[in-house]
């Protein structure tokens, strides 16, 4: 192992969880009175919502197993757990949440957990939304 002063910092990896079902702006304009070339040009085409056995909390987690995954990580030696949310519902109990998520699903593959370890969750607020 290196020295705690060569050791590198940073990010040396990401993964995302995209939902598979979309929503077409072009249709959506036609189903709620709203002009397509305006929505076209300021939002663009379409846009992503969870499915009916989806949350935060699930997309989250298949991020997480995506990112052990794709980097071949050990989960036994993950330290950190942080989830970035617009959602003020979990009231800081989301990066649990998903731990307990992802440890199960390692437990299933025959994997460890992932190590017992500080977790953060932090709100990010939208323009314009009202605040949390």
């Amino acid at each position: 192992m290196l020295p705690k002063q060569q050791r590198p910092i940073g990010i040396s990896g990401l993964a995302s969880y995209i939902p598979p079902y979309r929503v077409w702006l072009e249709d959506w304009c036609e189903w709620t009175d709203n002009q397509w070339p305006k929505i076209r040009e300021v939002v663009g085409r379409s846009f992503r919502v969870r499915g009916p056995h989806q949350s935060m909390y699930t997309m989250a987690a298949n991020a997480v197993i995506r990112l052990i995954d794709q980097y071949d990580v050990d989960p036994a030696r993950v330290k950190f757990l942080g989830l970035g949310t617009e959602s003020s519902t979990d009231n800081s109990a989301g990066a649990i949440i998903v731990k307990g998520m992802v440890d199960e699903a390692l437990s299933a593959r025959g994997m460890p957990p992932i190590s017992r370890m500080r977790t953060s969750k932090r709100s990010i607020a939208r323009r314009g939304s009202p605040p949390n």
